[in-house]
């Protein structure tokens, strides 16, 4: 095992109540376990207007997850820098790939830390 999950494509990912739940439930695993960090699988992106609650959900988790949301990573980054983030679920044909629509490939073969490429 090597996270706690606290859930997975909740409903009120993007309420304010699902901020708090989270926080609560993060907060009160954490005690029982420092060795493992606490994710979510978050479904889908948040709109414009429900980013500030987005943002305070995943600060209630050590890695948040992001399903099916792969080409948002460099986003978040950017507007987030101290997150890490986790595809927890994912398939390769949901990847941006150059010549198909732009962007980069990064899954599988390529992957992107702090504008660095490592590959396999």
């Amino acid at each position: 095992m090597i996270f706690w999950s606290i859930g997975n494509e909740i409903g009120e990912r993007f309420d304010p109540l699902g901020a708090d739940t989270a926080k609560l439930l993060a907060d009160w695993i954490r005690p029982l376990d420092t060795t493992r960090p606490i994710t979510e699988g978050i479904l889908s992106r948040p709109r414009k207007e429900q980013l500030d609650v987005f943002d305070r959900h995943c600060a209630a988790l050590d890695i948040p997850g992001y399903n099916y949301a792969i080409n948002s990573h460099r986003e978040d980054h950017a507007r987030v820098p101290s997150r890490v983030m986790v595809s927890t679920e994912s398939i390769p044909g949901m990847c941006s790939v150059p010549g198909r629509g732009g962007g980069q490939l990064l899954c599988h073969r390529r992957f992107h830390v702090d504008g660095h490429r490592l590959s396999r």
